[in-house]
């Protein structure tokens, strides 16, 4: 699992990029204020990839970024509204309940990286 990762881990530059060209759309789309339709699910994506991906290992365990850090990194938004984009996220892709805690978003996107691999 922690193959092709550096120390820290893929920066956010990384993450950002691949969603500007998975959802087609620019970086004052994605980082910007709008609400459009096309941006949410393209950002909601980009906290679950910031959050899951850890960004660091510590003594062979991985450090994953809180939610205020996610927050800044998009935008500089509250960490609360990076909690309701990724419950959104959740229910909508990863059929969890209406309020599944940052720990179950975590454990589903792992679980489903995994059958992925397996793939």
């Amino acid at each position: 699992m922690t193959e092709g990762l550096t120390k820290h881990g893929p920066p956010a530059k990384a993450h950002i990029q691949a969603i500007m060209q998975e959802y087609n759309i620019t970086r004052t789309d994605l980082l910007g204020p709008r609400k459009d339709a096309y941006c949410m699910p393209a950002r909601q994506e980009l906290y679950v990839r910031l959050l899951c991906d850890p960004f660091r290992w510590i003594a062979g365990e991985p450090v994953y970024r809180s939610l205020p850090q996610v927050g800044r990194i998009v935008g500089k938004r509250d960490h609360t509204t990076v909690l309701y984009g990724l419950r959104r996220y959740a229910v909508r892709n990863l059929n969890l309940s209406a309020k599944p805690s940052v720990a179950e978003i975590r454990e589903a996107v792992h679980a489903l990286e995994l059958v992925m691999e397996a793939a």
